[in-house]
């Protein structure tokens, strides 16, 4: 919190200065001096077994701890990028997997959350989802129109309020920090280790091509590649 605290105003004084308003410039170069708190890094990834404890600290007889063990679970079997899968809607579920079409930015100043296109063509992907999270998602948007959001209804669920989330119940399951998008890594590396070609996962996250898959998780491959040596 400290650190946004000072992000914010070091951003504040930089706006009025690069507008020429009248600004203490002596107070930016003093803020500058204010060192930020090093904050623990997360780790990139959990294993399945890790993020099955952490969805066991979901109260199920909680409506509200329901809707976010559903939330968590079935994004950490989705691969999908954070924004794509706040971004869905009930006309996105089909009878074995998600369309993925758009996605959702806050980035727009002063106009909240924006539904938008997905930037590329290969971002636009059928995603394969096992039935059971199908037939979950179809059972907590009864009654909901299409263009409803599954998680938030009538707006989607904000980003600060899943990152609490997360940081709440990471703690509760005693496993280690990772990041939101740390689930959609997560997936990548449960499917590359076990087997599963990257052309197939490549397709699944809606990378441009295998090369960017490859880039990214060339450390698993190089993992493979010492199995291979110790085989032979």
């Amino acid at each position: 919190f400290t650190n946004q605290v000072i992000m914010v105003f070091r951003n504040l004084l930089q706006f009025g200065i690069d507008r020429d308003y009248n600004v203490n410039k002596k107070a930016l170069s003093e803020l500058d001096k204010v060192k930020i708190k090093k904050i623990p890094k997360e780790r990139d990834i959990l294993t399945y077994e890790e993020i099955d404890k952490f969805l066991s600290t979901f109260e199920l007889e909680d409506p509200n701890d329901l809707m976010w063990y559903q939330y968590f679970y079935a994004f950490s079997r989705s691969g999908m990028r954070p924004n794509e899968f706040r971004a869905l809607q009930v006309k996105d579920l089909r009878t074995n997997c998600i369309n993925v079409n758009h996605d959702i930015t806050s980035k727009i100043y002063g106009e909240g959350d924006i539904i938008q296109p997905c930037k590329n063509d290969y971002s636009i992907r059928d995603v394969l989802m096992p039935q059971d999270i199908i037939d979950m998602l179809r059972a907590r948007t009864e009654g909901y129109g299409p263009n409803d959001f599954i998680f938030g209804k009538d707006r989607a669920v904000r980003e600060t309020t899943i990152r609490r989330q997360l940081e709440k119940h990471l703690q509760l399951a005693g496993v280690p920090r990772i990041t939101i998008y740390g689930f959609r890594h997560s997936h990548a590396t449960h499917l590359i280790r076990n087997g599963v070609m990257i052309k197939v996962v490549s397709k699944r996250l809606g990378h441009k091509d295998i090369q960017t898959t490859l880039n990214t998780y060339q450390h698993l491959l190089q993992e493979d590649q010492d199995s291979v040596l110790k085989l032979l």
